[in-house]
This record gives C-alpha cells, structure tokens and sequence, in this order.
C-alpha cells in the first residue's frame, strides 16, 4: 500500500505573468496531488487581483495579500507557517518544474528517514544548472528548526541555513 502524503505548495509573487507561468508548469508538471496552493501576494495590482481571485474559486487557493512589498523570505515565512499539510513546498514564481519534479523531490525526500528537507538542482536556462527556490520540508522540521531567517528581508537573499 502506498502512503500519499498530503502536500501545500507556498508560492510568493509579485509578477502577475510569472506567477501565471509558475502555477501553469506546477499543474502541468508536479506528478503529485496538490492538496493545498498558497499564494503571498506583495502589493499585487488590480490585475493581479483577478487572477488571484480566479486561483480562489478555481483551485480553492489560499491567498495572502501585503498592501506593500515585504520581500521573499517574510512572504514565504508567512506562507509556511499557515500551511496545514506534512509537506511543504516553496516554490519562487520564476521557477518551473520539469516533468515530475514535485514527486522526485517527494521521493528524494522519503527516500532516507533522516532527510528534512531537500531542493532541486535545475533551471530554466539552457546549459545552466543551479538550485533555484525550489526546496520541499517536512512542516514539522520547519516547526522544530525554525523558518527562515528575515534579518535581510526585505532584501531577497534567501536564507538556507535550515
């Protein structure tokens, strides 16, 4: 019998177009139920509030909106502490899975019980491989170790020490 566990995916934005892109390849890619999407919003305009609107009735989304810009690390902080589910996923809008990377890194992650966290080592260039913030947890190693650190926030350097 197989086990799925149930997965949130936090996704903070502020590109309309990016996020379009992401949360198309995430659907199209991830080849592994999302049971829950998180979007964190920093000062979204009127068209990004449509279409969060339509991530709300169509994909029962959680939305999260900052009237300012706080930076990616306090949105995705904010996105991770609400999500409900054992696996947490942080995905940055510019990211775009390949074929199955959500359960790749799902399997990568259960694959050894002292495994927390893991990330991915792709991108969306050609020829260049690097790990973007695409990085799964275990919500109860990010409980017990802490989320990321927002002392730079909000200046984007992401903080990877978990």
């Amino acid at each position: 019998m197989v086990i799925i566990m149930k997965l949130s995916v936090v996704i903070p934005s502020i590109d309309l177009n990016m996020l379009r892109e992401c949360i198309g390849y995430l659907y199209a890619n991830a080849g592994y139920p999302i049971d829950e999407l998180i979007i964190v919003a920093d000062k979204p305009d009127v068209m990004m509030y449509n279409y969060l609107s339509h991530l709300v009735n169509d994909y029962d989304a959680v939305v999260v909106i900052h009237p300012i810009r706080v930076g990616l690390v306090r949105a995705f902080n904010v996105g991770l502490k609400i999500a409900k589910h054992e696996l947490v996923l942080q995905l940055a809008e510019d990211m775009w899975g390949q074929p199955n990377f959500v359960k790749n890194l799902v399997d990568a992650l259960l694959s050894n019980p002292h495994y927390g966290s893991v990330t991915s080592l792709q991108s969306n260039y050609p020829d260049v491989k690097f790990t973007q913030m695409c990085c799964l947890h275990f919500k109860h190693v990010l409980e017990e170790l802490g989320y990321m650190d927002e002392i730079y926030s909000p200046m984007s350097w992401e903080d990877a020490d978990y």
